[in-house]
């Protein structure tokens, strides 16, 4: 209650900084919210505080989905509608018939021929098994029942490109030597499905749909492992295409399609929300610039599971994903106003910043269900080993926020309390990288180390590592958090 009071307090202090009187503000919008409630007109409706206000932002957004018309007869059809928005004059140049979107008919059917001569049945779903039990929980691209009934029926959501790179990726997850092209080698795990992938990869792209942002995405994480050029390369051009069939735009507001079906608009949510995560965690491992920002996009979060959808696993997944998103969405602002080229300059905003941001960030960790906490859940037999690890970017991003106010020397502590921003990101630093350290420990524990954890543990845990190398004994807490942590980062790898 009191970090939700001292938020409440610090947002009225910045309302009356920009001359904004509270009292009166309050005052119109109840005399609002009763002119909606009697007589009065709509226009005095609050924006966006109803479908309405959202219905007419819809309109202002209005584009539209058309199937890619061949040129000649030597080109064909493509197989997933395009995105075209209100400057691109294609508007006024509509079909008469509305665009079948995520029918089978109008995409290619998935091939597993190119499949059997290199993998065995057995295997293929040791590996597609694997990809969805340890990968896609925390990258969540794919629909595993969408992509499963397509993979046996021929259906549009899966392809002989997709399935190459989950079985690119489960292979890094499993300990069986025919997965690898040199027995004695796992680092060579995947090596022979990415290179069949590669092979497909410029056939698919030139009629794409969605497996083919799908598959963009997924090998992207999978040459992330070898070597970050050609994986930051396919996640850029998952990007592409996900800005090229409208995925960042709420279905509501596109024209030009027939209705989708619930479970497109579903998966349409799920990828962009993905896409959009992992493009703020590939930031956070480059160093990079985010290239897909909260505001280029009008996309729901996603929607908690309707009675007609059981599954406790489906419901945990959805929950998991909604914690990354709102992270994340945090996380964005930390990377563009604090190490963006655009980045805050003014010390006042900066540190105005770091103690809003700081705040924002508990009450995120505050909310988050207990299911998902990390310590709450070590007493359970369940736990998950993604939401450990959700607690490591937690605590990374603390580190993150924290580190552009670290002094450059610890001076007596009298003398760090003068300016208390320093000091209060100096403590918050050293104990987000104990408890990155704490929660690898108890991953390493429960699950016997590192082998299948997503490639985000590590940079975790080289933040951490950073931390502690940079301390000064003299810093506030140091000692302690060089001894408890000195051991649990030799043994996290």
């Amino acid at each position: 209650m009191s970090l939700l009071q001292a938020r409440i307090q610090l947002l009225e202090e910045i309302l009356q900084l920009h001359s904004i009187d509270v009292d009166a503000s309050i005052a119109i919008l109840d005399a609002q919210r009763e002119g909606v409630d009697g007589d009065g007109p709509l226009g005095t409706l609050p924006a966006y505080s109803s479908s309405l206000a959202f219905d007419q932002m819809c309109a202002d957004l209005e584009g539209a989905l058309y199937l890619d018309e061949p040129i000649d007869e030597t080109e064909v059809l493509g197989s997933e509608a395009r995105f075209f928005g209100a400057t691109s004059g294609r508007l006024e140049l509509q079909p008469l018939q509305p665009a079948e979107v995520g029918s089978s008919s109008e995409k290619e059917q998935t091939e597993i021929m190119g499949i059997d001569d290199i993998v065995s049945p057995e295997l293929c779903e040791h590996l597609v098994s694997l990809y969805f039990e340890w990968e896609q929980p925390w990258f969540q691209m794919v629909d595993e029942m969408l992509f499963r009934e397509s993979l046996h029926n021929g259906g549009p959501y899966s392809s002989t490109f997709l399935l190459l790179c989950i079985l690119a990726v489960g292979s890094r997850y499993s300990d069986k030597v025919d997965a690898r092209t040199d027995p004695d080698d796992p680092r060579t795990a995947g090596r022979l499905f990415a290179e069949r992938a590669e092979a497909l990869m410029r056939s698919d792209i030139e009629t794409p749909s969605i497996p083919t942002i799908q598959a963009l995405a997924i090998i992207g994480t999978y040459q992330m492992a070898s070597g970050p050029f050609l994986g930051w390369l396919h996640h850029g051009m998952a990007n592409r295409l996900m800005l090229d069939t409208g995925l960042n735009i709420h279905h509501r507001a596109v024209t030009g399609i027939t209705a989708l079906p619930p479970h497109e608009v579903r998966l349409r949510r799920q990828i962009y929300w993905a896409l959009y995560c992992n493009d703020k965690l590939w930031a956070n491992y480059s160093g990079r610039i985010c290239t897909m920002l909260d505001s280029q996009a009008t996309v729901p979060l996603p929607s908690p599971l309707s009675e007609d959808m059981p599954g406790q696993n489906r419901s945990h997944l959805i929950t998991l994903q909604r914690a990354m998103i709102t992270h994340c969405q945090i996380l964005e602002r930390i990377l563009t106003r604090l190490y963006g080229p655009k980045r805050l300059v003014s010390n006042m905003e900066r540190r105005g910043f770091f103690d809003s941001c700081i705040l924002t960030l508990k009450g995120w960790h505050y909310s988050l269900p207990r299911e998902l906490k990390a310590k709450a859940a070590e007493g359970t037999t369940g736990v998950s080993p993604h939401a450990l690890i959700l607690g490591m970017v937690y605590h990374t991003s603390v580190c993150l926020l924290s580190k552009p106010f670290l002094p450059q020397e610890y001076p007596d502590k009298g003398l760090l309390e003068i300016d208390g921003v320093p000091s209060r990101a100096s403590v918050a630093n050293l104990e987000a990288a104990g408890e990155i350290c704490t929660l690898a420990e108890t991953y390493r524990e429960v699950f016997g180390g590192f082998r299948r954890s997503p490639l985000t543990a590590t940079h975790c845990t080289l933040t951490a590592a950073l931390v502690i190398m940079h301390l000064s004994a003299d810093a506030p807490g140091a000692l302690s958090v060089m001894g408890s942590s000195s051991a649990v980062l030799a043994h996290s790898q």
